[in-house]
């Protein structure tokens, strides 16, 4: 076995294997081994590595984890080489439920810091897994904190970046009332659905049902039924395509008159043809035939 296959095996077992150092109660000896390959450089090992981290997590204890798992995290957060502030940005949430408020309020600023880190690799992550993480703040906390490193990744110069706060939107958006979807994401949604690389566009395209399902009738109404058409006519094939997909499930939360107005009539019948069935399902027979 290699040595880099050896690195990928060793932390599962370990991560699992309480029972074998005196229980529960001793398991943060585990956290070591995982810790130290959290910052190689390959990719594969540092992500087996923060997920046996993550697991250890589970069954430590809040005493074990303020004088344990917390001083770990402070290490990778603020290493010197990006590979372990980049294995950091798994392993918030896990434990955020897990402390007291005082250690929340660092948790919530070491993640922001990593949202804002100079290297792209580690913003990219820090994108990643800020869904997991802004889902256990309260809502006040996710105004104040979780809204402004949302909006720091989201108007990141790098796309791919960009791309992955398409699911932090909807993230943030389940989490928050209508008026404070419109007030606080209604920027933003027309930004990434906008976005000028088509790689973020495409993303908003595949998601676009699950983003109508997360704000209000209202919103789906008067924003993203036009939201939608922009990106049904896209310049990129493969935005169109995307979005052409998810046009059975978006019609879901329409009145059929919308349906006719905004989407059959005004859109080319080919981006139709591949969903006519879940079209006609919402439609009926006569409607079905007269229009489609």
């Amino acid at each position: 076995m290699s040595g880099k296959s050896a690195s990928v095996c060793c932390p599962f077992p370990r991560a699992t294997r309480r029972e074998y150092i005196g229980g529960k109660q001793f398991a943060h000896v585990l956290l070591g081994p995982p810790g130290e390959l959290s910052a190689v450089e390959e990719t594969l090992v540092r992500d087996k590595a923060a997920e046996s981290i993550a697991k250890i997590a589970k069954v430590l204890s809040t005493p074990q984890i303020e004088e344990f798992y917390i001083p770990l995290l402070k290490r990778l957060s603020q290493g010197e080489w990006f590979t372990s502030r980049t294995s950091s940005t798994a392993l918030y949430p896990p434990v955020y439920n897990k402390v007291p408020w005082s250690i929340q309020e660092d948790l919530r600023k070491g993640f922001a810091a990593l949202g804002a880190d100079d290297t792209p690799m580690v913003r990219r992550a820090a994108a990643k897994w800020f869904g997991p993480f802004v889902r256990n703040p309260s809502k006040q906390h996710v105004l104040s904190d979780g809204l402004p490193i949302y909006r720091r990744l989201q108007s990141n110069d790098q796309d791919s970046v960009r791309l992955l706060t398409i699911e932090d939107l909807i993230v943030v958006a389940k989490q928050l009332t209508p008026p404070e979807v419109k007030e606080q994401l209604l920027k933003q949604i027309r930004h990434s659905i906008g976005d000028k690389s088509w790689r973020v566009r495409y993303m908003a395209a595949t998601h676009f049902n699950k983003l109508a399902e997360a704000v209000a009738a209202e919103l789906v109404r008067e924003e993203l039924i036009g939201q939608y058409g922009q990106l049904l006519k896209d310049n990129e094939a493969e935005v169109c395509t995307a979005a052409a997909g998810q046009i059975p499930g978006f019609s879901k939360l329409l009145e059929k008159e919308v349906i006719f107005a905004r989407i059959v009539l005004c859109h080319v019948r080919a981006a139709l043809a591949n969903h006519i069935s879940g079209l006609a399902l919402l439609l009926g027979r006569e409607a079905t035939i007269e229009h489609l």
